[in-house]
This record gives C-alpha cells, sequence and structure tokens, in this order.
C-alpha cells in the first residue's frame, strides 16, 4: 500500500476487518454468557444438595433400615464421593483442564477437539459460520491490499483456528502453486458450502475475487447473528430443562423415601 500510494486506504480497510472481528468475537462471547451462568448455577445447586441438604436425612434413612429406591441410593453414593473424596474430584477437574490446555498444542489434540467443536449440535453450525465469515474476510482483505495470494491464503489458514479448515487452506495454496484456482482447490471439501464455492469461482472469472469474498464474509456476518440468536433461543430452555430435571430427581430421591415413612405400617 505505501509503494501504489494506497496507504489511508489501506489502513482504514484494516481497521474496519480489525473491528468487525471483534464484534464477532464479542457476540459469540455475549450469546455464551448466559448459559454459562445457568449452567454454573445448575452445577453449585446440585453440589449444595449432595453435600448439604442430603446429608442431613441420611442418618434418618439408616436408622430406619429402610429399603431405600435406587435413585435415593445412587444419590447417597454421589453424596458421599463429594463429602469424603472431595479432594479426588479436584484432581479430576484439574487433570481434564490441564489435558485441555496441553492437547491444544498437540496436533491429534487440536484434532480431537477442533473435530468435537464443529460437530456438536448447536455450536458446531454457529462455529463454521464464524471461520469461514473470519477466513473470507481475511482474504479478501489480503488481496484487495495486493498482497500475493500464496501469502493471502496462508494468513486466511492461521486466522481460521480449526486445524481442518487450516489443512483445507494450505491444501488450496499447494493447488495454487500448480496452477490451479481457489474454487477449483475447494471443490471436494465438505466444510465449504456449494454455493459458496461457485460464488468464489465467479469473482476468479471477473477479477473480482475481493469484492466477491467481501460480500461473502458480510453475508456470513449476518448468518453468525441469526445463528447465535437462534442457538441462544434454544441453550436457554434447555439448560433451564435440564437444571430443573436434575433439581427435581434430587428432591424425589429425599422425597420418596420420606412418603415410605409416613405409611402407616401393616
Amino acid at each position: 500500500s505505501e509503494h501504489t500510494g494506497t496507504l489511508g486506504t489501506m489502513l482504514e480497510s484494516i481497521a474496519d476487518y480489525l473491528r468487525k472481528q471483534l464484534e464477532t468475537r464479542q457476540k459469540v462471547m455475549a450469546s455464551m454468557a448466559y448459559p454459562g451462568i445457568m449452567l454454573t448455577l445448575a452445577v453449585g445447586v446440585t453440589i449444595f444438595m449432595l453435600t448439604y441438604v442430603l446429608p442431613k436425612f441420611t442418618p434418618m434413612f439408616n436408622r430406619k433400615g429402610m429399603k431405600l429406591p435406587i435413585a435415593t441410593k445412587v444419590l447417597m453414593a454421589a453424596s458421599d464421593s463429594l463429602l469424603n473424596y472431595w479432594y479426588l474430584w479436584i484432581i479430576g477437574i484439574v487433570a481434564l483442564i490441564l489435558a485441555y490446555v496441553f492437547g491444544k498444542r498437540t496436533e491429534a489434540g487440536r484434532k480431537f477437539l477442533d473435530k468435537v467443536m464443529l460437530n456438536l449440535p448447536i455450536i458446531g453450525p454457529l462455529t463454521r459460520k464464524v471461520i469461514i465469515s473470519r477466513s473470507m474476510r481475511t482474504l479478501g482483505t489480503m488481496i484487495g491490499a495486493g498482497v500475493s495470494m500464496l501469502d493471502a491464503l496462508r494468513l486466511a489458514a492461521e486466522v481460521s483456528g480449526n486445524i481442518y479448515y487450516e489443512q483445507i487452506w494450505m491444501h488450496v495454496l499447494d493447488q495454487i502453486t500448480q496452477g490451479k484456482r481457489v474454487a477449483e482447490s475447494l471443490g471436494g471439501s465438505k466444510l465449504f458450502p456449494s454455493t459458496l464455492i461457485q460464488m468464489i469461482a465467479s469473482g476468479e472469472e471477473t477479477g473480482k475475487l475481493d469484492k466477491v469474498l467481501a460480500k461473502i464474509s458480510v453475508y456470513y456476518d449476518r448468518e453468525v447473528d441469526s445463528s447465535i440468536k437462534a442457538a441462544t433461543s434454544m441453550i436457554e430452555p434447555i439448560l433451564i430443562v435440564g437444571m430443573g430435571g436434575v433439581v427435581g430427581t434430587i428432591a424425589m430421591g429425599l422425597l420418596l423415601p420420606i412418603f415410605q415413612l409416613s405409611k402407616p405400617s401393616h
């Protein structure tokens, strides 16, 4: 841009690019805030019920020598493990966190985690759209700035944040060096919709690839917005039902033996 005298225009494009990236990240984080709070509350209530409420009833159940329902036995076993083996739970949680952190640094770990993210019921489609939007915006911005196609493809691979999309972009880069086009190289990929590949092909044929990529990124930004709203509207009732189910199961585990005690003996 400095060589061509378009530095001012390019700086505006970079600022717009970074702003859109930040907006997308903020939207995703905001959409996960409420489910995160609900999940934390559900775990907190469950731990409170198992470690404080249930132990109040356990001596009474044991003194009566009554036959307890299976649900109550399971809850009592869970309560006992939390009270007497809490350190094992902490060790297990720390081990999972460390496995995630260090697993992300290995290729096998990244493949497993990234595959899980792409195939989750609600989060998966949203993740794909965010990655495609980010990659297309980066590729279009770099090409429009006069960056070589090979360097632009490397940057698109880096910003994708998913090893499977990185591999696809690096495959495209390899195919480009052999004289093929971007759309042709993406043809066999299942991670990019066929309509998107057709749009890229038309952009390459008309010589307006950067503008087409910019329009694709705008379209997927809108798709991300609608997906976030849909995901939030679906996750909220699922978490509420799940939280109600957990609390209800614990309550029933407590109440069933009490009902048995209240029955007159024959």
